[in-house]
């Protein structure tokens, strides 16, 4: 398959690449950093002038598959600029404008559980959103902004959609000012682990390797809809202790502190398990049929 990856140097691209250059035709859009191969093309899609270009060269033959990881993030230092939502809608339009003009199948949407509310609960693909009661609230807002603009400018396409809320995703090259690497280096540094509200928070988290092992599923069965992508819900204080047993040791403190977010929110995954059910009993009914 010619499949396009937008976002292609960031921590899930780099990881994406790797894996579907090996059986697939992939083309690279990034917006930083040095080309991972000749087909990737430097570009910042909140600018129609710059997809247009993009079109241009990659347009004398079809994508199958765009898969959309180009977001602008949000950090400690700008969860509340409005520069964020503006960006990564403008960046939805026109990706819009590339699948129609690529003549695309399929479009993997990867958008985020920050569209939900960061409160106790259970929360399916059919919950309300509401990124207002999460501190991620601007992003958040951004993100579900970009699945409705999606539906809106593709809904007379026939374009397969499939929007991914994804919860945290770990790994080798993920961001360093994230939970787990602040965690480790706190370790380092000075032996202890510091969690506020008593580590008593769910996290909802993906390795990076399973992410990739997900994508490559939705490759070949492309569900459409929205998705909860998951891979296990802990606690803070779990999710430290097993930190502490690969890069600590018997000293390392834990440091309670009260203050701090004390939501247990879950990210209800069913739907994901039935897709990797089906996908297994298709296997094997392949199999049965090849011996």
């Amino acid at each position: 398959m010619r499949i396009l990856i937008t976002g292609i140097n960031g921590f899930i691209g780099r990881a994406l690449y790797n894996h579907l250059s090996k059986c697939h035709d992939i083309i690279g859009i990034y917006n930083s950093g040095e080309p991972l191969s000749e087909n990737c093309y430097k570009a910042d899609l909140t600018r129609e002038v710059d997809t247009n270009s993009i079109l241009k060269k990659i347009k004398k033959d079809s994508v199958d598959i765009i898969i959309h990881l180009a977001s602008q993030m949000a950090s400690i230092n700008n969860l509340n600029d409005l520069s964020i939502l503006h960006a990564n809608s403008a960046i939805s339009k026109n990706l819009a404008l590339l699948a129609k003009n690529c003549k695309v199948k399929h479009l993997i949407n990867f958008s985020s559980s920050s569209v939900y509310p960061n409160v106790d609960g259970i929360f399916d693909e059919n919950s309300i959103p509401n990124p207002a009661l999460n501190t991620d609230c601007i992003y958040g807002l951004s993100k579900l902004n970009g699945e409705i603009i999606l539906n809106y400018f593709l809904s007379k396409n026939q374009i397969s959609i499939t929007h991914l809320r994804v919860a945290m995703v770990h790994g080798v090259g993920m961001d360093p000012h994230r939970l787990i690497p602040t965690l480790e280096r706190e370790i380092v540094e000075h032996n202890s682990v510091t969690l506020y509200g008593k580590g008593e928070r769910f996290l909802n988290l993906i390795r990076i390797e399973k992410l990739i092992e997900y994508i490559a599923l939705f490759i070949e069965l492309p569900s459409g809809g929205v998705i909860n992508v998951s891979e296990e819900c802990i606690t803070v204080l779990d999710l430290a202790k097993r930190i502490i047993q690969k890069k600590g040791n018997s000293f390392t403190k834990i440091i309670l502190k009260v203050e701090g977010n004390l939501s247990k929110f879950v990210l209800d995954v069913r739907k994901l398990e039935d897709i990797l059910l089906y996908s297994k009993k298709r296997m094997e009914a392949i199999s049965k049929i090849n011996i």
